[in-house]
């Protein structure tokens, strides 16, 4: 689901990323059918929907089967290169929340889920890897946003585009019409000085009619 924004709230939203306050919060929750350490990481002005699918995705990448069920998705024996090249089955899930979503991913290591105090190293490093993925979902959907943004100032300007033309339009018509009008008048002024002459000329045939008539009066 996308939303427009305007550019200064972009502009806000991209000083956020660059200022790295986009963080990881390690804690417990319900993740693999039971409570375990998670990884949280609040995406900005993203649909819960769209984080899971990209995520899912990234999943994907790692050449390894995905699978979802009742909403979370599950990477089976995943090795993410930057990582290292031990194997994990990662566990995520998404939550809708004011303002974006918010992503919580497990870690199973082989019976421990990874955590910051066992598995520092890796911790840091998979913390990274989610963070990293969270700023690119935000800039990406702050990118859409943009571009729906500018499309719908295009269609506002063209629309005011055509209301100044049709302006124009609607005033030459009226010129046209004023021009229209004088022309009309001119003739209703002919037609009158016509019908006056014309009412003489009747005047005239009415009294040659009468002359044509006494004549017929006198001679039969």
């Amino acid at each position: 689901m996308k939303k427009v924004v305007s550019g200064l709230f972009a502009i806000f939203f991209a000083f956020t990323l660059q200022a790295g306050t986009i963080k990881v919060i390690e804690g417990n929750s319900k993740i693999a059918g039971s409570r375990n350490s998670v990884l949280t990481v609040v995406i900005y002005e993203t649909d819960f929907e769209e984080v899971i699918k990209a995520w899912k995705k990234k999943m994907k990448s790692t050449k390894v089967k995905v699978k979802t069920s009742k909403g979370e998705v599950f990477a089976d024996n995943a090795v993410i290169k930057k990582l290292g090249d031990h194997s994990m089955d990662i566990y995520a899930r998404t939550e809708k929340i004011v303002g974006g979503s918010k992503l919580i991913v497990g870690v199973n290591l082989g019976g421990v889920f990874l955590n910051s105090r066992d598995h520092k190293d890796k911790y840091d490093s998979f913390a990274r890897f989610v963070e990293e993925f969270a700023e690119s979902q935000i800039r990406a959907s702050i990118i859409e946003q943009i571009k729906d943004a500018e499309k719908e100032l295009k269609r506002r300007v063209k629309a005011q585009e055509y209301l100044v033309k049709h302006k124009e339009s609607l005033k030459n018509k009226i010129v046209g019409y004023k021009n229209d009008i004088k022309e009309a008048e001119l003739k209703i002024s002919t037609n009158e000085s016509k019908q006056v002459t014309q009412k003489k000329k009747i005047e005239a045939q009415k009294i040659e009619v009468e002359s044509v008539k006494a004549k017929e009066a006198k001679f039969l």
